[in-house]
């Protein structure tokens, strides 16, 4: 079991501050509020300062943590990121550093999993999520998906987490077991944003730390993923010709859960706009192609829920909810990774993958009735 250092809990930065100052902050936004004279205790302000507070925290952990890994016969190798990087780029497919100094994994060019840290003992690779939260809930979703993704791309060993939380979090007893949590004191950040509000620049410069188990990103080997032909694979085995709904055995499946968590979303197949507008009415000023992509999701409770993208152009897409009866139509981001994810399954737009409207009403009827099941997909915390 790996247990927290006192430095650590405690938060001890007397003699790593400079260092911690020595990373960028992003505080403009902050000085233009407090020259406009808004108070500080505004929340305005305070949603911008807990961004900036989250980084201090997240640099300063960090910084303590890579001193406690060179020390600690537990930890075989730690991977360095942020101002102790080697290289300059994230490369696709593979776990890297980009130029920001985050551990990521790049398809194409999206980053679809960012880690605050990793490390491996003798048998477990451990991600590391450090954050300011008050509560948990707030982490299930992006939890679930680096487990599953680590999973992936390592299925060899034993995936665990590691949260480092400030002392009072809510939640943090109700973990899965593959998760340890780690407690600080209560983190101020306020002498650091004095110091950089007054322009004070570190006294000493940035030292790099180095050991023998500290490791680079290009010494990591993954498994590898093809992305896109997964998501492809998945709306085959999801389907059942038979019965023209869902594979009900592997929807229920531990391979279909783990995919699931990974994209939190998959795609299931295809409808015409004239088949949709059977059953739904949608604005007839918003512009529609005339094939949606119908995709299962995943929502924050664990539930199921169909949800579906029309494509207009390559980069402009649009997300239709259906919830209650109600119709919600949003812009999705055009850099974003569903729109490279929808162009992908619009190539595989087949008469064996379309749904008709009856089809489509009985397919909601099902899953509304998995999700009320007690055998229904389990998703952990």
């Amino acid at each position: 079991m790996i247990k927290i250092s006192d430095d650590i809990k405690n938060l001890v930065d007397d003699d790593i501050e400079e260092f911690v100052l020595a990373y960028e902050y992003k505080i403009d936004h902050l000085l233009k509020i407090i020259k406009q004279g808004l108070a500080e205790d505004d929340e305005r302000f305070l949603s911008t300062y807990r961004s900036f507070e989250g980084a201090v925290f997240e640099n300063l952990v960090y910084e303590r943590l890579i001193r406690y890994a060179t020390t600690s016969s537990e930890i075989k190798r730690f991977l360095i990121k942020g101002l102790h990087k080697d290289g300059n780029f994230a490369k696709p497919n593979a776990l890297s550093v980009n130029k920001k100094g985050q551990i990521v994994y790049r398809i194409k060019r999206n980053e679809i999993g960012e880690f605050d840290g990793l490390f491996f003992t003798n048998d477990s690779l451990f991600f590391i999520e450090m954050t300011l939260v008050k509560s948990i809930a707030s982490l299930k979703k992006r939890l679930r998906k680096k487990h599953a993704l680590l999973k992936t791309l390592f299925p060899t060993w034993n995936i665990k987490a590691l949260l480092i939380l400030n002392e009072g979090v809510m939640g943090a007893s109700n973990v899965p077991d593959y998760v340890t949590v780690w407690k600080t004191k209560q983190f101020d950040a306020s002498k650091y944003f004095k110091r950089l509000r007054d322009h004070i620049e570190p006294t000493i410069p940035f030292k790099r730390i180095y050991g023998k188990n500290l490791i680079t990103a290009s010494s990591l080997k993954v498994e590898k993923f093809d992305y896109f032909g997964t998501l492809v694979w998945i709306m085959e085995k999801l389907r059942d010709s038979k019965r023209y709904t869902l594979n009900a055995k592997f929807l229920h499946s531990k391979k279909f859960i783990q995919f699931h968590e990974l994209y939190t979303k998959v795609y299931i197949g295809f409808i015409k706009k004239e088949d949709f507008l059977k059953l739904y009415e949608i604005d007839s000023e918003v512009k529609l192609a005339d094939v949606f992509v119908i995709s299962l999701e995943y929502e924050h409770t664990g539930e199921l829920n169909l949800t579906y993208f029309s494509q207009l152009a390559r980069k402009k897409l649009l997300n239709i909810r259906v919830k209650n009866g109600n119709i919600s139509v949003v812009k999705k981001d055009p850099f974003g990774v569903s729109v490279n994810e929808v162009d992908h399954m619009l190539h595989f737009y087949e008469d064996q993958y379309t749904l008709s409207s009856s089809t489509l009403k009985a397919l909601e009827l099902y899953i509304d009735k998995t999700n009320k099941r007690a055998d229904k997909p389990k998703v952990e915390l």
